[in-house]
């Protein structure tokens, strides 16, 4: 599942922000990302595949978050790390809409 936070849990402004926040997701994706293609090149397939299958699981609601928290950072660091992402074109298609 996705990671809950405590108040003033990293160094975000994060006062009152408690729960599933976007940019901490999204690190924890970017890190499952990373997890899996370091696991490929070390030949353990079986870590590989296991990072994807948590990857697979919190990708829609991590996006679904950053669509509806729409933080700046969160937005930012989508725009930087996802595009590795093949399923992000349609979350950037789906945004022009939004942001014309």
């Amino acid at each position: 599942g996705l990671v809950h936070e405590l108040p003033f849990g990293n160094w975000e402004d994060s006062l009152l922000y408690t729960g599933a926040r976007a940019f901490t997701n999204l690190m924890y994706l970017e890190a499952l990302r990373r997890a899996r293609e370091l696991f490929s090149e070390l030949g353990r397939t079986g870590d590989a595949e296991e990072m994807r299958r948590k990857s697979d699981r919190v990708y829609e609601p991590v996006m679904n978050l950053v669509s509806a928290q729409r933080d700046t950072v969160s937005v930012g660091l989508a725009a930087l790390w996802l595009p590795a992402e093949p399923r992000v074109e349609h979350w950037i298609r789906s945004m022009l809409e939004v942001f014309p």
